[in-house]
C-alpha cells in the first residue's frame, strides 16, 4: 500500500500542469466557501447582536401568558420590578443585567396635535446594560436620564409630526390597567431614528420607567424584565435556572422566541449558502474527475505495462483513488489557509453594508477551526469519489490492449 501512495505521489509531481490546474480548482472553492462561511457567520452576528443588543436583551421574563395577549391588554399582567425581585434575577448565575420595562399604547399631545405613539418605559441605567445598541438608536439630543424623569425620546417623524424641538413641552395620555385614563407632561429629550434595529418606527417613544409607572399606576410594577447573559451558549441553562427560581406563575423567554424572524432570516441565509457551497463544491469535483480521467487516458500504456507485471486491477484502482485524495487534501489545505487569511483580513477591517432604510450595518466576519478542518475533510471525500469512475475505468482495461495503445 506505501508503495501504491509513493507511486501515486510521483505521478502527481511528474504530471505538473494537469497538477496544478487540478489543485486550483480545488483551493479555490475550498477557499471560496470558507471565506462565504466566514460573511455568512458575520452577517449572522451582526444580526444577532443587533436584535440581542438592541431591542430584546437575551431573555425575557413575562406574566405568565403574557406571549399571548401581548396585543390585547398586557397591562393587566404585569409583574414586580422593585430592587429585591430585580436582586433575584441577578442573582441566578450567567445573569450580567436585569432591566424593567413597561410597554403601552399611549396619545401624544402638543401645540393640538394629537397621534398614537407606541411607548416604552426603560430604566435610564439598567437598560443600556442589557441593550448597550438603545444609545446608538439617538440621533439628536441627550439619553435619558433618571435625574429628568420628564425627558422622553422622540422618533423623529413622531416629534416632527407633534412639532416638537428639543426642550419643548407635551403630554402623554394613556388607560391604566383598569381603564382610567391618566396624563403626564413630558418635554423632548431628544430625537431617534431606527438605526436598522426592529420595531423602532416612526411612532416610538422612550420614556422613563418611573414615568411610565406614575402614568399608569403601576408603582414597583412592570410587564417585562430583559436579562442580559454573560455568554450566548448559556442561553438554555439561564433560561431554565430563572424559570426554576421564579416558578410556575411567569414565563422566561429567549429572543429567540421573541423575534423568530431572525431565525426564519437565518435559515434562509443558510439555504442560499448551501446552494453555493454545492456549486463551488461541483466545480472542485468535476476538475478532480477531469483530471483524472485525462490521466487515465494519457497513461493506458504505463497500466498496461503495470498489469502485465502483477499489478492487480484493484490496486490500480487504489493509486488513482490516492492520487486524487492527495490533491483533494492539499488544494483544501491551501484553499482553508487561504480563505481563512482572507476571513481574518475582512474580520481587522469591517465590511460596511448600507441597508435599505440607509443604514449601515458593520459586519465581520469569522470562521472556526472546525470548519475549515470539515471543508477538507469534504473537499478530500469529493475528490476521492469523483476519481471513483476514472479509476473503475482504468482497472477495466485489458492488458494486451492497453500496451497496444498509441
Amino acid at each position: 500500500m506505501l508503495e501504491l501512495v509513493r507511486i501515486a505521489l510521483r505521478n502527481l509531481a511528474r504530471n505538473k500542469r494537469r497538477t496544478a490546474l487540478a489543485l486550483a480548482a480545488v483551493l479555490l472553492s475550498a477557499g471560496v466557501m470558507v471565506t462565504l462561511r466566514g460573511l455568512v457567520n458575520g452577517v449572522q452576528n451582526s444580526i444577532k447582536e443587533t436584535v440581542i443588543g438592541g431591542m430584546t436583551g437575551s431573555l425575557q421574563v413575562h406574566k405568565k401568558g403574557y406571549a399571548k395577549k401581548v396585543l390585547g391588554g398586557p397591562l393587566s399582567l404585569n409583574i414586580p420590578a422593585d430592587d429585591a425581585f430585580l436582586a433575584r434575577l441577578r442573582a441566578v448565575p450567567h445573569v450580567t443585567a436585569a432591566s424593567a420595562r413597561i410597554m403601552f399604547g399611549a396619545m401624544a399631545n402638543a401645540h393640538d396635535v394629537t397621534t398614537f405613539a407606541m411607548v416604552f418605559g426603560v430604566d435610564p441605567r439598567a437598560e443600556y446594560l442589557v441593550c448597550p445598541h438603545r444609545r446608538d438608536l439617538l440621533k439628536t439630543g441627550a439619553g435619558l436620564s433618571s435625574t429628568k424623569e420628564e425627558a422622553a425620546l422622540l422618533a423623529g417623524e413622531l416629534a416632527r409630526r407633534l412639532g416638537l424641538a428639543l426642550g419643548d413641552q407635551g403630554a402623554l395620555l394613556a388607560a391604566d390597567p383598569d381603564g382610567v385614563m391618566n396624563g403626564v407632561d413630558f418635554s423632548l429629550g431628544g430625537t431617534l431614528g431606527s438605526n436598522g434595529l426592529p420595531g423602532v418606527d416612526t411612532k416610538v417613544a422612550f420614556v422613563p420607567l418611573s414615568l411610565a409607572q406614575r402614568l399608569l399606576h403601576l408603582e414597583n410594577r412592570a410587564t417585562e424584565i430583559a436579562i442580559a447573559i454573560d455568554d450566548d451558549k448559556n442561553l438554555g441553562p439561564t433560561r431554565d435556572a430563572l424559570q426554576a427560581a421564579l416558578g410556575a406563575d411567569f414565563e422566561v423567554t429567549t429572543w429567540h422566541d421573541v423575534a423568530h424572524i431572525v431565525d426564519e432570516v437565518m435559515s434562509l441565509q443558510e439555504g442560499m449558502f448551501s446552494i453555493l457551497i454545492a456549486i463551488f463544491l461541483i466545480v472542485a469535483l468535476l476538475g478532480i474527475a477531469n483530471t483524472m480521467l485525462m490521466s487515465v487516458l494519457e497513461r493506458t500504456r504505463e497500466i498496461g505495462t503495470m498489469m502485465a507485471v502483477g499489478v492487480r486491477r484493484w490496486q490500480i484502482l487504489v493509486l488513482f483513488i490516492v492520487e486524487a485524495a492527495a490533491l483533494g487534501l492539499l488544494g483544501s489545505l491551501l484553499g482553508g489557509i487561504l480563505g481563512s487569511a482572507v476571513t481574518a483580513v475582512l474580520h481587522r477591517q469591517g465590511i460596511s453594508f448600507e441597508l435599505m432604510n440607509g443604514v449601515d450595518m458593520l459586519v465581520r466576519p469569522s470562521i472556526g477551526l472546525r470548519y475549515v478542518l470539515r471543508t477538507g475533510a469534504l473537499a478530500m471525500a469529493g475528490a476521492m469519489v469523483a476519481a471513483i469512475y476514472p479509476a473503475w475505468k482504468g482497472s477495466r482495461m485489458r492488458p494486451v490492449e492497453a500496451l497496444a495503445h498509441v
